[in-house]
C-alpha cells in the first residue's frame, strides 16, 4: 500500500529513517530552494528516482498547493499503536499521554502532534470517531513526527477507565476551572492530559474521570487559545516542574 507525504521538513524526517522506502519523489522544476537540493542529492545517492514536474502536477499528487515544491510516494508504514505497546507505557513511572477530545481538524491534529513528540509524550490518544483523520496534511504540519509517536484510536471513555486502573492520573483542560496552571502542582507520576474541542470542550461523559480540571487563565478578554497552543503550555509545565522534581532528587 502506497502512500503520499509532502513538504520539506516532513521529507527530511522520513530520509532519516532507514525503514522507509521511497518509491518516487516529485520535485517542482523550477525550485531554487537549498533544503530541496540536499533532498534530491541524498535522494539519487540512493538510487531513488527523483522526478522534476511542474507545480500544477504537484498540487494534484498531493491534493494539496502547501507541499512546498517535494512531494513522494512511500510504502505506507506501520504506525505505533499496538496493545503490547500501550501497555508498556502505561507501565513506565513517568508515562505521559495526551488525549485529544473531537480535535477534527487536520492542522491541529499535526501541531499536537508535532508539540507532544517535542515534549517527549509517550502516546497521543484520540476517539474512535469524530476525529481527524491521519493524512499528508497531518504529515506535513507534524513535520513527521506523526509516524513516530505512539498514536492510538480508541474508545476513549474505556481508555480514561483502563488508565485509572492502571493509577494514570487524569487532567482535564478547562477554561472555567477555578484551578490555573501556574499554581499546579504537576508531579513525575504517570499523567494523561485531556484537552477538547476549542468550541465544546471535553465531553461531560470523559469529564468526570478527571481527577483535576485546570485552566490557562487569560491576561484579556479572549478566553480561549488554539488546542495545540493549550496542548504546548500543559505540556511544557508538566515538563518543566520534572526537571525541577529531578534535578532535586539525590
Amino acid at each position: 500500500m502506497k502512500k503520499i507525504i509532502c513538504g520539506i521538513h516532513t521529507i527530511e524526517s522520513y530520509l532519516m529513517d532507514r525503514d522507509v522506502s521511497f518509491k518516487i519523489v516529485y520535485i517542482s522544476e523550477n525550485s531554487k530552494n537549498d533544503r530541496i537540493f540536499n533532498i534530491k542529492r541524498t535522494l539519487r545517492s540512493r538510487n531513488i528516482t527523483v522526478l522534476p514536474v511542474r507545480r500544477k502536477h504537484l498540487n494534484q499528487i498531493s491534493s494539496s498547493t502547501s507541499h512546498q515544491g517535494v512531494v513522494a510516494v512511500i510504502d505506507h508504514i506501520k504506525r505505533k499503536n499496538s496493545k503490547s505497546e500501550v501497555d508498556e507505557v502505561s507501565l513506565k513511572k513517568s508515562s505521559l499521554f495526551l488525549i485529544l477530545d473531537r480535535i477534527t481538524d487536520v492542522r491541529n491534529l499535526g501541531s499536537c502532534l508535532r508539540t507532544a513528540y517535542f515534549f517527549g509524550v509517550d502516546a497521543v490518544v484520540v476517539p474512535r470517531y469524530r476525529s481527524a483523520k491521519l493524512n499528508s496534511t497531518v504529515e506535513k504540519v507534524s513535520c513527521g513526527a506523526s509516524k513516530d509517536i505512539l498514536f492510538i484510536r480508541t474508545d476513549l471513555q474505556r481508555f480514561v477507565k483502563n488508565m485509572i486502573r492502571n493509577d494514570v492520573k487524569i487532567l482535564g483542560a478547562d477554561e472555567r476551572s477555578d484551578q490555573d496552571i501556574y499554581n499546579y502542582k504537576f508531579d513525575e507520576k504517570k499523567m494523561a492530559i485531556i484537552i477538547g474541542n476549542e468550541g465544546r470542550g471535553i465531553r461531560d461523559s470523559i469529564k468526570k474521570n478527571c481527577c483535576d480540571l485546570v485552566k490557562v487563565p487569560s491576561q484579556k478578554r479572549i478566553t480561549s487559545l488554539n488546542v495545540s497552543v493549550i496542548a504546548g503550555i500543559f505540556l511544557f509545565e508538566v515538563t518543566r516542574q520534572r526537571s525541577i522534581i529531578l534535578h532535586r532528587s539525590p
